[in-house]
């Protein structure tokens, strides 16, 4: 079982509606250790919850000198998906993922583009993919307009784009329908990233050890692999 890169986590303090302050991102640093991680990509909202103001760089440049930690830390953003802020990912405004050629995008049902159905989301991603970047579709399983046509997944991967999925969606999430998407993924070995989409040490802490041993339980172990690790790790070389 190889060690998690997570590539989706709220850990950066006051810059968005993830970890509240710096003793959390602390202690989020701590339980990202005692899980095993190997390393964790930053990644502040972008376009969305964001905080007025906040500081990005200064809050990672603070993360970064005062973690005691093994973890590696990598800096990004989550992306809501505009027109506007897909130019500002070209103009360096918006983060890439760990400075690579990926950007981690969101949809929000009730905005610009009124993401209600699955061709939306699909449309979406092909319109960000024609940049020089390769969209990755952030909590992937969340959506509920995928969930009623989860053939798009297909489609979405045949697109080039990639899909990433939350470790606690695979196992402990309330929602079963959820759960049963987040596994049709992984069965199915479309899931290219993990994540925790954690925002903080109490609310929507890391957790990542009971999706990752539901993955290795279930998936084939190259492609646990991958998953887990691998993929990410070339995120971030």
């Amino acid at each position: 079982m190889k060690p998690v890169i997570d590539i989706h986590s709220h850990i950066l303090p006051r810059v968005d509606d993830g970890c509240p302050g710096k003793e959390q991102a602390l202690a989020m640093l701590r339980m990202y250790e005692e899980q095993g991680a190997e390393a964790v990509i930053c990644t502040p909202h972008f376009g969305s919850c964001a905080l007025q103001g906040a500081d990005v760089d200064g809050a990672f440049a603070w993360l970064l000198g005062a973690a005691e930690s093994p973890v590696k830390l990598f800096l990004g953003n989550e992306i809501l998906l505009t027109r506007y802020t897909l130019e500002d990912t070209r103009r360096g405004i918006a983060r890439r993922l760990a400075g690579s050629d990926r950007i981690l995008i969101e949809f929000d049902e009730w905005g610009e583009f009124n993401h209600t159905c699955a061709e939306d989301i699909l449309d979406g991603l092909k319109w960000a993919g024609e940049s020089e970047f390769v969209p990755v579709l952030a909590h992937a399983e969340r959506y509920r307009c995928l969930h009623e046509d989860p053939d798009t997944f297909f489609r979405i991967a045949e697109s080039g784009a990639e899909l990433q999925i939350n470790a606690y969606d695979v196992c402990e999430n309330s929602d079963p329908a959820v759960i049963n998407t987040t596994r049709f993924l992984l069965e199915n070995q479309l899931v290219k990233y993990l994540g925790s989409d954690a925002h903080g040490a109490t609310r929507r802490p890391p957790r990542l050890t009971r999706g990752v041993e539901w993955i290795y339980e279930n998936c084939p172990e190259a492609y646990a692999d991958a998953v887990v690790h691998d993929n990410a790790a070339n995120l971030i070389k």
